[in-house]
């Protein structure tokens, strides 16, 4: 067979999958409210675009994060016209679940397993309900999700790839100016490498050791360059005055925002002292319980760990960030919004997980169960994701009874997308 032909081939799952998402999209897209601080994005890239575009500088400089996604829709339109940037804000998601295939199908070979990375990040509901109108938080995700796509598939597919540092630069670039968590890309970048080398090559001597570090030095340090000239050309703050302004932007990430209440578990604690089980418990109540199981038993699989390099990765990510959350016990608020950007990770997870327990060793019946336990519960998200719409991104799963066990214990619709339902009632 044709080696192109065979490539196009293996490609038509996705295709299936894509042509129904853009469908939802599509028909869904008016559906979406407008959240409380979503005009704040698009105005910080318009002001963006104006700033790199026509050298306009920006009245408010500022230091949290920029706005690199929304400065980019600016190439398409600038008209505040929320139906049609929510349109976009979906559409841009595709390029996310593109990412979650191609790295599975490098990981399995098996294009229909490989689906499985798609399909569970889609019901994984406050995620797939957060991309219209969440144009901070999702696509922080998606460039957070590309930069450890980008690095398994180098090694994985193109290892010999020579300015592997450039474009690895530039998606961490756009990662970071997205927010300031991005950072963390660049030791999971040094870790994964040194996994690999160990992996492969741990039985040479020392010289071979010198030679790779020397090497991949090189490499991290491009990476590193090229992500931060991307930081100052994109961020105002950072590009007036780089390391001074870089250190206040530490500082303020550790600092932000001032202390207010937050609703959790019934009662009411703060954006500040909030117990270290927050961010868990967020989790487990707000995923669907079919990747919550598979990502529980994904924790377990030592076969996978000795020889998934996917599966490495994409757990140094998640124990990394979780480790900075209990370690930093950063400002936290709106539920799972600043760590949504673990959901896409956790289904991948769960995706492998799902892999792993049909390939090795166990019983038909053992599988049979599982398969139809997931599609049962599958079938309860879309049942749950119907009755929720517009408003997936407020769900919650059968541990907490769910919206109707959440209300009055968690906050639900914290972005009060409702409001657009409610005005077009009066």
């Amino acid at each position: 067979m044709n080696p192109a032909r065979s490539k196009a081939s293996q490609r038509i799952p996705f295709l299936l999958f894509l042509t129904l998402y853009l469908l939802f999209s599509f028909w869904t897209y008016r559906d979406y409210g407008a959240t409380w601080d979503e005009q704040e994005a698009y105005q910080g890239g318009a002001a963006l675009y104006n700033y790199v575009v026509h050298g306009v500088k920006p009245a408010y400089l500022d230091p949290e994060h920029s706005y690199p996604y929304t400065f980019l829709l600016n190439f398409i339109t600038s008209k505040m016209d929320f139906e049609f940037l929510h349109l976009l804000n979906l559409l841009f998601a595709t390029f996310l679940f593109w990412a979650v295939f191609e790295v599975l199908l490098a990981h399995c070979e098996k294009p229909w397993w490989a689906l499985a990375g798609p399909v569970f990040l889609f019901f994984n509901l406050p995620f797939l309900g957060s991309i219209p109108a969440n144009p901070k938080d999702v696509p922080f995700a998606i460039f957070y999700f590309l930069s450890l796509a980008a690095i398994y598939l180098f090694e994985e597919k193109f290892p010999r790839f020579k300015v592997r540092w450039a474009i690895l630069g530039g998606l961490f670039g756009f990662t970071v100016t997205s927010r300031i968590v991005g950072f963390t890309l660049f030791p999971i970048l040094i870790f994964f490498d040194a996994y690999v080398y160990w992996a492969q090559k741990n039985k040479r001597g020392s010289k071979d050791f010198k030679e790779w570090l020397k090497r991949k030095a090189i490499d991290w340090l491009g990476v590193l360059v090229i992500s931060q000239i991307f930081c100052a050309l994109l961020w105002p703050y950072l590009g007036q005055n780089y390391l001074s302004n870089l250190a206040n932007v530490f500082w303020l990430s550790a600092h932000f925002p001032p202390k207010f209440g937050i609703l959790f578990m019934g009662g009411m604690t703060d954006s500040l002292s909030y117990p270290w089980y927050y961010l868990p418990v967020w989790i487990a109540i707000t995923i669907p319980l079919f990747i919550l199981a598979l990502f529980i038993y994904s924790l377990f699989i030592p076969k996978t760990a000795k020889a998934n390099k996917l599966y490495v990765l994409l757990m140094m990510a998640f124990f990394l960030n979780m480790g900075l959350y209990l370690f930093l016990h950063p400002a936290i608020y709106d539920g799972l919004r600043h760590f949504i950007f673990l959901l896409p990770i956790i289904s991948m997870l769960a995706a492998i997980a799902f892999i792993d327990y049909f390939k090795f060793g166990f019983s038909t019946l053992d599988r049979k169960i599982v398969g139809v336990a997931t599609t049962i519960s599958m079938g309860m998200a879309a049942v749950d994701m119907i009755r929720l719409h517009p408003y997936e991104y407020s769900y919650f799963n059968e541990l907490e009874g769910g919206i109707k066990g959440a209300y009055g214990k968690y906050e639900t619709d914290y972005w009060v997308t409702s409001m657009k339902e409610a005005v077009e009632c009066l």
